[in-house]
Order: C-alpha cells, then structure tokens, then sequence
C-alpha cells in the first residue's frame, strides 16, 4: 500500500511531463513524418533533371530531362508524380546544386520551411542523388509560445490526474470503511 501511494502522488508530474511532450508534438511536429532518417520518395516515371520547386506543405516538384513536370507530396506517396502542365511558383531555398554539393554523390539540397501555430517551424529537406532518386527529411523547431501551449496541455493533463486521483483516493476509502463494518 505504501508504494501505491508513493505513486499516486506522482501521478500528477507524470502526467504534466507527458501533457507537455505531446502538446508540443500534436501542436507543431505531428505533420512530420521522416524526422529521424532520411526516406526515399517513390521513382518517378522519367529520369530527373533538377527539383525546380518545394513547399512547407510537402510538395516537390521536378522538372525531368525530356523537360516534364511532375508533382508528388511527400505524404501521399501514393499519388505522387502526377505531371503537370502549368509554370510552378519557385519555392524552398537551394542548398547546393551539382559541384556545390559535399559529395559526389548529391545533385542538389533544397530545403522548405514554414511556421506552424506561430508555435514553430517546419522545415523540409529533399536531396536529389545521381542515381534519380530523392530523399526526403523533415526538422523542427520550438519557438516560445510553442512550449507555452505544451506546458498549458501539461497543465490540464495534471489537472485531470489530480481529479482522478482524488477520486480515486475517495472511492479506495470509501470501500475500505465498507470492509471495516
């Protein structure tokens, strides 16, 4: 009984820490899909010339030698490289194109950020290889308000714990005086 008290009474802690934690990920990084590897998109159906264009939104479009367009987005892998007919709009910062590139090996680096909430960022990285086919990896950051709202979530997860530990204590007490007459 002595342990199951010990742990009742930080239950509330837990439950902040994790409130925190997921607040912070529903909020700002639940879009993100590849944050710890690298992931490979689909091949597309002819062979790559350059990225011309990515978004924050997950979309990437390539232009390919015999001068296409072809769109996918990184979260509907299934549909992707639908090609195009229409002049898209330049997105994404260019990393490093061909000799510009760390190594022999990458063609070019283009990265897309952008805000989420005012609670932080996403960025997508997508690196274009000499074998035609692209990577893609997300990053993130936390800006302040971003752990504000966590800790708010953290809050009322505590909250919560706390009530229900309460009445829990109450009914534990309420059937031990049962037990007793």
């Amino acid at each position: 009984m002595k342990i199951l008290n010990s742990l009742i009474k930080r239950i509330e802690i837990v439950a902040f820490i994790l409130g925190l934690v997921a607040g912070i990920y529903v909020l700002i990084f639940f879009p993100a899909k590849y944050f710890i590897t690298w992931h490979t998109l689909p091949t597309p159906p002819e062979p790559i010339a350059k990225i011309i264009s990515a978004n924050h939104m997950g979309d990437i479009i390539i232009r390919t030698t015999s001068d296409k367009k072809f769109i996918c987005n990184s979260y509907h892998e299934e549909r992707c490289w639908i090609e195009i007919d229409y002049e898209p709009l330049v997105f994404g910062k260019v990393l490093c194109f061909m000799e510009d590139c760390p190594d022999n090996q990458t063609m070019q680096i283009i990265k897309a950020t952008g805000r989420l909430h005012n609670f932080g960022e996403l960025s997508f990285i997508y690196s274009l290889h000499d074998d035609g086919i692209i990577y893609v990896k997300h990053t993130g950051l936390v800006y302040l308000p971003g752990y504000m709202i966590g800790a708010i979530i953290g809050g009322f997860c505590a909250f919560i714990a706390f009530i229900g530990k309460h009445l829990f204590l109450r009914v534990i007490s309420l059937f031990q005086k049962s037990l007793i007459k």
